[in-house]
């Protein structure tokens, strides 16, 4: 049983979990929208750099497969699909690419994204499929699965990753990298978007940014942060033929451009917190370079979740909003998108056809975080506009639990922004409390003695890493004295927080943490 527990707040954006999958995060003030990073020079820069002085000489000593190498060691590499399948063994036989290989596919992908704009606009050619792929969140051997299963991308095969490759997982690097290989060897072919996981704050939180730092180091995770504000933000997907038939996935019939299908790909929702927003303006953002917000175009589409009332409400996550299937059947129209295929959130059956067939979600982690048993889908799309739905289940891997390498759920509140706690609640029978240090919490004061450290990863964080998350003895008498106060308890299916006493904890602006209180007691859905 998870349990909510209060914490003070270090100097960084916060995040709120639930333990499965709902979070909450990053909090900026409101009137911030898309914020720029604050480096005076790219880390991309600074790795080509570093190529050019011979700081980071090719070293090989596994012998894998590489990419075709130049003579001159300061020059680029360049892909082959037998790299790209040798490299994706590797992974699954729990090996690693040297760093200048990894360096190169990083910086070979970020060179193709940069000449593509924030909305990506393809068409389907005639005999060509495409596949949408939602969420895969570092769960590598489900990947590895799922290639096998929908064929790698190829001349005659689209594929879209519609974000979140990051987080959650602890093969996210692997991930990342696999994604990025084939996106550097079939530019025309794969097409990746930005999901709210690929983001620094997001990193901070849910492993990614201590994953990387373990397996590759510092710099490499500097580089990976870069590249994703290059990431597009969302693809444009057209049919090349007709479609057979007007039926859509509703009751009414199917929204055409130029008498043909088109589909929005995006990891959120739709840019619709006001009425009348054209792709026009969603192609205009200017991503490089900066981190989503707290609003604007760039937290929509990343951000943003269906809901079954009419109009727009508040987001169950703190940040974006929530459309009903009014605003997504107005914006579609406007726009003429036959619908809006979104990833973001956990779906029982891996896919869920809402709003009367305009917004269509797809998730591809089956058994989510190996603790939801849901199943995960992908989307195929014919080259007239035809959608098919196609699950998939988990399959085993190495003994490593999610978020090995997690830094720690600590709040993280921005200074002059947020500067007191709030409530957050634990995944996978661990929690932390925040205090300038994340500190790790047994899982023995949560009732599950049995899993213990006996199953530790093979690849364990830095040293230093886990020293920072060891608690103090004073932090677990706290800890013990708030696990009386609060509880998550299931209801059929969802979870929602339950106060045990009426005292509050004695933290400061008791009112505010009252107000965020009032965010865990509410059921809430499934989320990434």
């Amino acid at each position: 049983m998870a349990t909510a527990v209060m914490a003070s707040p270090p100097a960084t954006p916060f995040a709120v979990v639930f333990d499965w999958g709902e979070e909450f995060g990053p909090y900026q003030s409101a009137d911030s929208q898309a914020i720029a990073v604050g480096e005076t020079e790219r880390a991309s820069a600074r790795c080509l750099r570093s190529i050019a002085d011979g700081a980071c000489a090719l070293d090989n000593p596994h012998n894998v497969t590489l990419p075709i190498v130049p003579d001159d060691p300061k020059a680029r590499y360049t892909p082959t699909k037998e790299f790209v399948e040798a490299m994706v063994e590797t992974f699954k036989n729990g090996g690693k690419m040297p760093k200048r290989v990894v360096w190169e596919i990083i910086l070979g992908v970020k060179s193709v994204v940069d000449a593509e704009a924030s909305l990506v606009e393809i068409e389907v050619p005639k005999g060509v499929t495409c596949d949408i792929v939602g969420d895969t969140h570092g769960q590598f051997y489900d990947l590895h699965n799922l290639l096998s299963i929908i064929k790698p991308p190829s001349d005659d095969h689209m594929v879209i990753f519609n974000g979140d490759f990051v987080d959650r997982g602890s093969w996210s690097v692997e991930v990342v990298l696999t994604l990025f290989a084939y996106k550097w060897l079939y530019p025309e072919r794969v097409f990746l978007n930005r999901g709210n996981h690929e983001t620094a704050d997001m990193n901070k939180v849910y492993g990614f940014e201590g994953e990387c730092k373990a397996k590759h180091g510092e710099m490499t995770y500097q580089l990976f942060a870069d590249v994703f504000t290059a990431l597009p933000l969302a693809t444009l997907v057209t049919a090349s033929q007709p479609p057979k038939s007007l039926k859509s996935e509703g009751s009414q019939p199917a929204i055409l451009h130029d008498g043909h299908k088109r589909y929005f790909v995006v990891h959120g929702g739709p840019p619709v917190s006001k009425d009348g927003v054209k792709l026009e303006e969603v192609k205009a953002i200017d991503r490089y370079g900066r981190q989503p917000g707290q609003e604007g175009l760039m937290c929509e589409l990343l951000w943003t979740d269906p809901q079954e009332m009419p109009g727009r409400g508040p987001s169950k996550r703190g940040v974006g909003l929530g459309f009903g299937p009014d605003v997504t059947r107005r914006w579609c129209e406007l726009n003429e998108v036959t619908a809006v295929i979104r990833s973001h959130e956990v779906r029982q059956d891996g896919y869920a056809i809402e709003h009367d067939g305009l917004c269509i979600t797809t998730f591809s982690c089956p058994n989510y975080c190996d603790s939801t048993g849901n199943q995960a889908a992908y989307v195929k799309m014919q080259d007239d506009g035809t959608l098919s739905y196609h699950q998939f289940s988990a399959v085993p891997h190495p003994d490593m639990k999610p978020m090995a390498y997690s830094q720690g759920f600590g709040f993280m509140a921005k200074p002059g922004t947020y500067p007191y706690p709030k409530l957050c609640a634990i995944s996978n029978n661990s929690a932390t409390l925040s205090r300038n240090k994340a500190h790790s919490v047994p899982n023995s004061m949560f009732g599950n003695s049995a899993r213990t450290n006996a199953n530790a990863p093979r690849h364990e964080p830095a040293k230093g890493a886990r020293a920072s998350r060891r608690m103090t003895f004073a932090a677990q008498r706290k800890l013990e004295r708030e696990k009386t106060e609060w509880q998550v308890v299931p209801q059929l299916g969802k979870r929602e927080g339950r106060r045990r006493r009426k005292r509050m904890p004695r933290v400061r602006k008791a009112r505010e943490v009252e107000r965020a209180e009032g965010s865990l007691v509410s059921g809430v859905s499934s989320a990434t």
